[in-house]
């Protein structure tokens, strides 16, 4: 009695195929598939009809019907297009795919910053760096820590790795820090720089004070503009009045101009500060000197003086302090009286008038008339 055994052979076939691979150079690779088949299966690995070959760098390894070809650091000369070839006493099969390998992702930085600028208001500003890194790369800007958007004030690019910010037209209001940001899939970087706006005039004009005198219980207000952005002043006159000892005195000037102004005030050339009878302030670009309390020796010619990064200028005024009125009445030493009655008449209700002369007589001058009056004697 014979048994016979049959056996089913089968040739390799790729349960896995191999698939497309993208890598960065220096990085580790694995090109793997997975294999049926009756054994013994041979495998091989071919790159652009060369057999691929063992090296240090470069491991076959198949087990447990898997084969992987590993590339321990793959350069710019590993692209191209791998095939693993399964073979066994019946047939053979093979699968392929496309490894490419890409340029060292770098993170972003600025081989060229911003810079800060400082210009007159009213001109275009621009704002210019250059971005290395891998791509794709994008760049954003900041305003003071806010984003930026283009539109009709700003305007970005950014090619040839150069970006670019514009100012249409440079503004007071546009003056501040600006932030250029790039960032891309390894890191982010950023570069900033200050915008300082002045105005269009070269110097402070300055409307002079006029002289005046002021009077008790009036308020007092000594005008005064400067303008760095106009040629020309308009002069707004003042109307004297007086002012007494004890008022309350208040100059005060208006100002325009670009930004920081330095204002002090003088009287007489001489510095004046915060403290005793003055007090000197500054609420929305407009300084104030007080006089408390004024004197005779406050009476004088202050000055107010205005300076910035653009020019100086100063205007002047008088000011009067006059004292209070007050009657003068003579001290006499009286030493004797008399009253002596020139003429009388009764009336009809029996009352006596009388026209009477008093003298005062002195030991040393003698007498003179100094009071004459009409009394009532009954």
């Amino acid at each position: 009695m014979y048994i016979y055994i049959l056996s089913l052979l089968e040739p390799p076939i790729f349960i896995e195929s191999l698939e497309p691979m993208e890598v960065t150079a220096g990085d580790a690779v694995c090109l793997k598939c997975q294999i049926g088949g009756t054994p013994e299966i041979k495998v091989s690995w071919f790159k652009a009809d060369g057999k691929v070959r063992s090296s240090p760098t470069c491991k076959m390894e198949f087990f447990k019907g898997t084969a992987c070809l590993k590339l321990a650091k793959v350069a710019k000369s590993d692209i191209g297009e791998y095939t693993c070839k399964a073979e066994n006493s019946i047939g053979s099969a093979s699968s392929r795919c496309l490894l490419t390998v890409q340029d060292v992702k770098t993170p972003p930085s600025f081989p060229k910053k911003i810079t800060s600028i400082t210009q007159i208001e009213g001109q275009p500003v621009q704002f210019e760096c250059r971005v290395a890194g891998s791509s794709p790369m994008e760049v954003s800007w900041l305003k003071d820590g806010e984003a930026l958007r283009s539109d009709s004030e700003y305007t970005m690019s950014f090619d040839d790795n150069s970006a670019v910010l514009n100012i249409v037209k440079g503004e007071m209001r546009h003056s501040g820090e600006y932030t250029c940001i790039a960032t891309n899939s390894v890191g982010t970087a950023s570069c900033r720089a200050k915008l300082t706006l002045q105005g269009l005039f070269i110097s402070i004009s300055l409307i002079t004070f006029l002289s005046c005198v002021v009077k008790h219980t009036e308020l007092i207000v000594l005008s005064c503009l400067y303008n760095c952005a106009v040629i020309s002043i308009q002069l707004y006159r003042l109307i004297p009045v007086d002012v007494t000892v004890g008022d309350t005195v208040e100059l005060e000037c208006h100002m325009t101009g670009s930004l920081p102004i330095k204002v002090t005030w003088s009287k007489d050339h001489k510095d004046i500060r915060t403290g005793g009878n003055y007090k000197i302030s500054c609420v929305d670009n407009t300084p104030h000197l007080t006089i408390l309390k004024a004197d005779k020796a406050d009476s004088g010619r202050y000055s107010c003086h205005a300076s910035n990064d653009i020019g100086k200028d100063s205007c002047s005024t008088e000011v009067s302090v006059k004292g209070i009125w007050s009657p003068t009445v003579p001290s006499l030493s009286w030493t004797d009286l008399w009253c002596f009655i020139s003429f009388m008449f009764l009336s009809s209700i029996l009352h006596a008038f009388a026209f009477m002369f008093f003298f005062a007589c002195s030991r040393s001058t003698g007498c003179t008339v100094e009071h004459m009056s009409l009394f009532f004697c009954s």
